[in-house]
């Protein structure tokens, strides 16, 4: 009998493999519901049993009536509790909520299909308010569905407490969950560290190097869609480990996605500046509570 993780991993996105690779360590044999085994299994620097995705979309609802192999596959393991690890499943803008709500309202009912005697549980999530009638069903449907339910950050809790009012708050599930440390990579030359989201001007980055004359500035790159900075090196980490250890030998940070920043105050010895304007409330929330000043070049 077995729990399964689930989350938006093996997308490539490195926040949520970092929240893979923290839920492992409370659960260390589980069983990971993943789009590329490979790829989760190399960053979280441990092997386990994998699923794939139940389908989301039409494209997946055909394989699915049409391949054997792919039901078989997400039927492979008893599974007895499902654990959605955390992350903001069920928010974004208001495009791109819409289409998570849809796909993993549709994650969450395969699941109670394929499963149906598992508890399912909800834990470090992120939410947005549904701002449509559907959205506002489909949460209703997901509340209804799980045993616990957990957020990282007064609004999550704000809005989910209408439909789920034993929620409480647990934090972002990085920040709650300790990690060995790592050493950091040996150089003779300070690192500075920017993540960003869109194009930073070159104006920018020299007024960064002018805080720090002598270091090296160093883009890291989050997600595949992230901005690679003009005119310096960037670099995307393998594994946990190798983030952890460029964090840790880096004398400042500058970022803008919420993971980028959740390093940086886990790790950093040094200052985690957020590079612009909060982009949403998850980054918002979290630089009030550790009081992280903004850049202004």
């Amino acid at each position: 009998m077995s729990t399964l993780l689930v989350g938006n991993y093996g997308s490539g996105n490195l926040g949520d493999e970092l929240i893979l690779a923290a839920a492992l360590r409370e659960y260390p044999t589980a069983v990971v519901m993943t789009r590329d085994p490979e790829f989760s299994q190399q960053f979280c620097e441990q092997s386990f049993r994998t699923i794939p995705w139940p389908p989301a979309g039409l494209r997946s609802l055909l394989h699915y009536a049409l391949s054997s192999e792919y039901r078989a596959a997400l039927t492979r393991y008893p599974i007895t509790e499902v654990v959605f690890a955390g992350g903001g499943l069920w928010a974004g803008s208001t495009g791109s909520m819409t289409s998570a709500y849809r796909v993993w309202t549709a994650v969450l009912w395969w699941l109670r299909r394929l499963f149906p005697t598992a508890t399912v549980r909800l834990t470090h999530m992120g939410f947005d308010p549904p701002v449509t009638h559907l959205q506002r069903q489909m949460l209703t449907y997901v509340c209804s569905s799980v045993s616990t339910l957990t957020v990282r950050d007064p609004h999550s809790l704000a809005a989910i407490a209408p439909f789920f009012p034993q929620a409480r708050l647990a934090g972002d599930r990085l920040e709650a969950t300790p990690f060995p440390p790592v050493a950091p990579p040996s150089t003779t030359t300070a690192v500075v560290l920017i993540n960003a989201l869109s194009p930073v001007s070159q104006p920018t980055i020299a007024a960064v190097q002018a805080t720090r004359p002598t270091a090296t500035l160093l883009g890291i790159l989050m997600d595949p869609r992230d901005t690679r900075p003009p005119g310096i090196s960037t670099i995307t980490p393998r594994t946990r480990s190798e983030l952890q250890a460029l964090y840790s030998g880096a004398v400042a940070v500058y970022a803008e996605r919420l993971h980028a920043l959740h390093c940086g105050v886990k790790w950093c010895p040094g200052t985690t500046t957020v590079l612009r304007k909060p982009y949403s409330s998850k980054v918002q929330a979290l630089q009030e509570h550790y009081h992280l000043p903004s850049w202004s070049s």
